[in-house]
C-alpha cells in the first residue's frame, strides 16, 4: 500500500511539475503581453532553447525574420541594431545580463536564468521613454 501511495505521488508530482522550459515560457508570455498590450505576439529569437519553448504557447508566435516580430530575444541584441532597429512596435529584451548591460539604452528588459533561479529586469528609463505602463505586479522588477 505505502509503494502504491509513494509511486502515485511520484507519478502525479512529474506529470504536473513546471519544467523550466515551462517557466520561460510563462513569464516571458506574461511579460511581453503586458508590454505590448496585445493578445499574441510576434517573437522573434536566435536562440534554440527559447524556439523549442515557445511552440506550445497561445500568445506567444515565434517568427523565422525579426522585421515581422513585436519582441526581439536574444543574447546578442547588437546584432539587430541596424538590421532590425528597435521601435515602439519592436521592443528588444536580453537574454543575458551582460547583454542586457551593454544595450541598456535599448533594451526593455532581460530575462535570464542565474544559480537556478529566473531572473527579470525591466529598464526603467526605456520603459519611460516608450510610454509604456505596466500593472503593479512588475513593479519590483523595474530599475
Amino acid at each position: 500500500m505505502k509503494r502504491l501511495l509513494i509511486l502515485l505521488i511520484t507519478v502525479s508530482a512529474i506529470l504536473f511539475a513546471d519544467t523550466p522550459e515551462r517557466i520561460k515560457a510563462k513569464i516571458i508570455g506574461k511579460v511581453t503581453t503586458s508590454l505590448l498590450g496585445v493578445g499574441v505576439v510576434f517573437i522573434y529569437t536566435d536562440d534554440p532553447s527559447y524556439k523549442k519553448i515557445f511552440v506550445n504557447e497561445e500568445n506567444i508566435v515565434e517568427t523565422g525574420f525579426c522585421n515581422d516580430a513585436d519582441l526581439i530575444l536574444s543574447s546578442r541584441l547588437e546584432r539587430y541594431r541596424s538590421k532590425c532597429p528597435p521601435t515602439p512596435l519592436r521592443l528588444y529584451f536580453a537574454t543575458d545580463y551582460s547583454d542586457y548591460m551593454k544595450n541598456r539604452d535599448v533594451a526593455v528588459g532581460a530575462f535570464f536564468w542565474q544559480k537556478g533561479r529566473p531572473n527579470l529586469i525591466l529598464n526603467e528609463k526605456v520603459l519611460k521613454r516608450l510610454r509604456i505602463e505596466l500593472p503593479a505586479e512588475f513593479d519590483s522588477y523595474i530599475e
